[in-house]
């Protein structure tokens, strides 16, 4: 075998940099070694797959309700339910896996629709993340001499809390992950292999294209990708003419690619105006306006990566000095602040690492490249406390901790930190993912739940606080769950806290009672909606959103009049039909 083969199989995937080319095996030996990587690569995938559960979803139900509504022609609204500006092409790639492959779940004999969409996304997610985990360990052998390390560097990248949660979900973050995660790869192997070509920069660019087109928010780290092809590798390694060139053909690639996915859907959705394009494009924020961003981020960072429970929660509860569920200081470092104190200190040793060597600051400036802009998208522009806003740091996050293990064994303390969290954010967020510990945690969710059985019809409206409710939870994450297999039961939230829906909530409950009651459906009310004070388990957080306090909530239902009492203590009433007048008055703001 050829000197020129033999680098060609390392450059791959399964052959660590690094390894003498003396010592490089013959074909038959190659082929082994990337079979035993291939099979240890999937034997991690498999165990956080069957050994865990996801607690968000995001918005899945949405997506296979537009899927469904677009699949039968019976919309009416405009825009077509099928594209939406933030996730361009998540639910057309749906509705093509629905239509082709939809026969072959389990559900489809039974014709529930619903549960025949949601397998083939979570399906494509799944298949997604596979991908991306061989992904994450090429990228990591790139760095080190030792296949232990990179499996060890792939194992901490799949146990990461974000990617281990909507792995299980039918959402488009771990689809557009792969696409950037594979972006960055190729630019990684042309400049190891030497060939700075057109179709190595075709080929990110298109990739990268693809994630932004999944997931828009990706494009924020566009900067990272093209500070790889400028610094990865060696110093000298290659003419910075050749870097440039490479960079240039990412650049115009995705960003050309991109722009032509956008300009497709805007010429088949025949806007008749900028007024119409502009209120497409606004609408895929769904209403979310998050206030006090940069605490947010201070909470929401660490949480993508390693679980805190309710950290974030009891850190607003503490600070704002919330009444109804006090969080002293001493109880807020002892159960939540460990994990973000955690984290920062594993995000300084690793900037330390980095620094400390010339190759290390030239896999620091590319991190820096994607980790700053997106850092300034979540604090200054959209969500900075949601666990996917900070999915596009990964890639870089998994080249930074490959540096930092090939340090192992070493004098300094900064290498065995890096080391301590990885296996520390295994531990952790497989033990909060659990399946038997999600199973118990909601359990009583499932029997308020059975309480409306016969009821109410998925035509009826089931009113709960805000969307912590558990049973929001359950109805929303979990649609495979035994107790979602009968009907249907459709949950609203009356408080959506940094959302625009939060400043008409009153008329909203209104319009929404009325529409159900005309047609002859029935109106499950929450009783913690008339509840004195909330309970801390209920996730409800005085002054989160200046617009809302509880004492409001009691105090407008309290005015309505109720038939039928389900569920005990934590149960729901029935809304009566009697209560048109006042509803209608509601709903016009008198």
């Amino acid at each position: 075998m050829s000197t020129g083969t033999r680098q060609r199989f390392r450059q791959i995937v399964f052959i660590p940099r690094g390894t003498p080319t003396a010592a490089m095996p013959d074909a038959p030996a190659v082929s082994w070694q990337r079979f035993r990587a291939l099979g240890a690569v999937t034997a991690l995938y498999a165990c956080a797959l069957l050994t865990t559960a996801a607690r968000h979803i995001a918005d899945t139900t949405v997506y296979v309700h537009d899927i469904l509504l677009f699949d039968k022609g019976s919309f009416e609204h405009y825009p077509n339910p099928i594209w939406e500006f933030g996730h361009l092409y998540w639910r057309p790639i749906g509705w093509v896996l629905f239509k082709w492959f939809g026969g072959l779940t389990p559900f489809a004999a039974s014709g529930l629709e619903k549960l025949v969409a949601t397998t083939v996304l979570f399906s494509f997610t799944m298949l997604c993340g596979f991908v991306c985990a061989l992904l994450f360990y090429s990228m990591a052998s790139a760095l080190l001499g030792h296949r232990w390390k990179a499996l060890l560097v792939t194992a901490g990248m799949l146990g990461c809390y974000s990617f281990l949660n909507y792995v299980q979900s039918g959402a488009p973050y771990i689809p557009g992950l792969m696409g950037l995660l594979g972006a960055l790869w190729a630019v990684i192997r042309a400049v190891d292999s030497g060939k700075f070509s057109w179709q190595y920069g075709l080929l990110s660019g298109a990739l990268f294209a693809f994630s932004v087109l999944m997931w828009l928010p990706y494009i924020v780290v566009l900067p990272g990708i093209l500070a790889a092809a400028i610094f990865w590798g060696k110093p000298g390694a290659a003419p910075m003419q050749r870097r440039v060139r490479l960079a240039s053909w990412v650049f115009f690639s995705a960003a050309g690619l991109t722009a032509l996915g956008y300009l497709a859907v805007i010429l088949q959705l025949k806007f008749l105006s900028f007024a119409e394009m502009q209120a497409w494009m606004l609408a895929s924020s769904h209403g979310w306006s998050q206030n006090k961003r940069l605490l947010r981020m201070v909470s929401g960072l660490p949480r993508s990566f390693l679980y805190n429970g309710e950290g974030g929660m009891a850190l607003k509860r503490y600070l704002l000095k919330d009444p109804y569920a006090p969080v002293t200081l001493g109880d807020l470092i002892r159960q939540h602040l460990w994990a973000p104190m955690i984290f920062y200190t594993f995000a300084l040793c690793l900037i330390g690492v980095l620094w400390r060597s010339l190759d290390g600051r030239r896999v620091l400036w590319i991190c820096l490249a994607a980790t700053i802009p997106a850092l300034a998208f979540a604090a200054f522009v959209f969500e900075s406390g949601s666990l996917e806003r900070y999915l596009p740091l990964y890639p870089f996050i998994c080249l930074a901790i490959a540096h930092g293990l090939s340090q192992l064994p070493t004098k300094t303390a900064a290498p065995v930190v890096i080391l301590a969290f990885v296996l520390l954010a295994i531990a952790v967020n497989g033990s909060s993912l659990s399946k038997s510990r999600i199973d118990a945690e909601i359990a009583p969710s499932v029997a308020r739940l059975e309480s409306l059985r016969g009821k109410v019809t998925s035509e009826g409206l089931v009113v709960l606080t805000a969307i912590p409710d558990s049973l929001y939870w359950l109805l929303t994450i979990y649609p495979f769950h035994p107790a979602n297999r009968g009907e249907t039961i459709v949950p609203y939230d009356v408080i959506q806290t940094a959302n625009e829906r939060i400043v008409r909530w009153q008329p909203d409950f209104a319009k929404r009672a009325l529409d159900t009651l005309s047609r002859s459906q029935s109106v499950w009310v929450s009783k913690r909606l008339l509840a004195d004070r909330p309970e801390p388990a209920w996730g409800w957080t005085e002054g989160d959103d200046p617009h809302i306090s509880w004492k409001k909530l009691p105090a407008f239902f309290r005015q309505f009049s109720y038939s039928e009492s389900v569920g005990g203590a934590d149960g729901f009433l029935k809304l009566e039909p009697e209560n048109k007048t006042k509803l209608e008055a509601v709903a016009v703001g008198i």
